[in-house]
């Protein structure tokens, strides 16, 4: 198999015993050891699997044996969640090797050896032992993704600028707080201007082709300049920080796709985010924001937009403008605007049930898959949701509702939840033409006792294309 494997991995027959793997030794590409077969350490018969590419071991282990290096093959090894300290320092010798993922382990040695291994794509020493970076990781020319969240290292090697194919650095739960590394002796926070050159380093020294960057609760307090240099940046999470504010310069990444602002103290959205054309996602959830400004409507693209815990009071127009978008959220007793009904591809709503009920007039406009009215205070079904024949989930818990309408129209519908309301009953008339609908009615519902058997058998036999959940932990589900 070459670089790019055909076919992938995951359609790749997976072997999970030594005996089955050794009876057809030619055919083993990927293999997984249980834990407990390899709690005495990895057979040397391993040895035999010329053609293993893949081998998974995860829990249990305490020791790599140096012959793991006979694999020659060997593409991807994964070892996380085990109990060795040590890896095999020539463990550089499988020349193929792409994916080296050793997270959760007490490794005590120089962490030296992971740049000797140069073949390799994705390096995850999260949760590892491992507390800082060799200088050599600046060999890793090919590295795509390393994770080193959850470790105790605090600063990074200045070879990391080397790593021109790095898409994506995890650094979460590290003491990092200067993010990515020094150009020479200058911090990236101090770029020089474009023009200028400062200790023999000009604006022609590119900073690492980071994708993906994860910030996410760094106890900042402001947005890094140094970000500003990432003009490649697909995803940016600033998430559970202390921001305040956010820079102009944030519409300089043009190539941004996923923005998160969760938890975080910011008041105001600035102008420049709509310069990014190509944003599908943008979380906003547990903030300050008192107003969302027409210009919203600008980013065409998105698909996603989480303004749940804000203090806005008002949707703008311009709403309606987001042909692309498939869920929203937001808090407090908003009016909709009309031009909520413009978006055609809303699949999903996340507000609280009384926003839904004050705005059913634009809500039931909408193709939405799901809506939720627990809790509502509904003392009879609300009749506007029959005019929703694309909805697939119905949340009606916590009400007071006693009888069901026909609900034939909505031929879409694979679940109504209806726990804990009033119902006496299940109108045939209601649920006769629905196929493959899961019906739950548990709690202070009066359809039938908690350990009435025979008569929820009896429900069961009038009801065979429904799936009733009568309660909890219902064992006896007939489907």
């Amino acid at each position: 198999m070459s670089g790019e494997h055909n076919p992938p991995y995951s359609k790749i027959k997976q072997y999970t015993s030594m005996e089955e793997a050794l009876a057809n030794k030619e055919s083993v590409i990927r293999l997984y050891l249980n834990p407990k077969r390899v709690s005495r350490g990895i057979p040397k018969s391993i040895t035999e699997l010329k053609n293993l590419e893949e081998l998974v071991i995860r829990g249990g282990l305490v020791k790599i044996p140096d012959f793991i290096t006979q694999l020659k093959n060997l593409r991807r090894l994964y070892l996380d969640n085990n109990s060795f300290s040590k890896i095999p320092i020539n463990i550089s010798e499988l020349k193929k090797l792409e994916v080296l993922s050793i997270a959760e382990n007490t490794i005590d040695q120089s962490p030296d050896f992971l740049g000797e291994i140069k073949s390799l794509k994705i390096l995850n020493i999260a949760d590892s032992g491992i507390n800082k970076l060799p200088e050599n990781i600046g060999n890793l020319n090919d590295l795509r993704i390393l994770n080193i969240s959850h470790t105790n290292i605090a600063s990074l090697p200045e070879s990391l600028k080397k790593l021109k194919k790095l898409e994506k650095l995890d650094i979460e739960g590290t003491k990092i707080k200067s993010i990515l590394v020094s150009l020479a002796d200058l911090p990236l926070s101090k770029l020089p201007e474009k023009g200028k050159e400062i200790n023999g380093i000009d604006n022609n020294s590119n900073p690492l082709d980071i994708k993906i960057l994860n910030l996410n609760n760094k106890d900042l307090v402001e947005v890094p300049l140094e970000i500003k240099s990432y003009k490649n940046l697909i995803e940016l999470d600033l998430s559970n920080n202390q921001l305040l504010d956010i820079p102009e310069w944030i519409g300089e990444l043009p190539n941004l796709e996923i923005l998160d602002f969760t938890n975080n103290r910011i008041k105001k959205i600035p102008e420049s985010i709509y310069k990014l054309k190509k944003l599908r996602y943008l979380y906003f959830s547990n903030n300050q924001l008192n107003f969302l400004p027409e210009s919203i409507g600008k980013l065409k693209s998105l698909e996603r937009l989480n303004l749940h815990e804000n203090q806005i009071e008002k949707i703008p127009n311009s709403i309606g403008l987001l042909i692309n978008l498939e869920y929203i959220s937001f808090s407090g007793k908003i009016k909709l605007p009309k031009t909520f009904r413009n978006l055609k591809k809303l699949r999903n709503i996340g507000v609280k049930p009384q926003v839904i009920l004050e705005n059913s007039e634009e809500i039931r406009r909408l193709n939405l898959n799901e809506i939720n009215l627990s809790e509502s205070g509904l003392t009879e079904f609300p009749n506007w949701v029959l005019d929703m024949k694309s909805l697939v989930k119905l949340f009606l818990t916590k009400n007071k509702i006693e009888t069901l309408p026909d609900l034939s129209s909505l031929s879409n519908l694979r679940v109504i939840d209806l726990c804990s309301n009033n119902l006496n009953s299940i109108p045939s008339s209601s649920v006769k033409n629905l196929k493959n609908l899961k019906l739950f009615v548990y709690n202070n519902n009066n359809i039938v006792g908690y350990e009435d058997y025979d008569k929820q058998d009896e429900i069961n036999a009038l009801y065979p294309d429904l799936y009733i959940i009568f309660h909890k932990h219902d064992k006896r589900r007939h489907r």
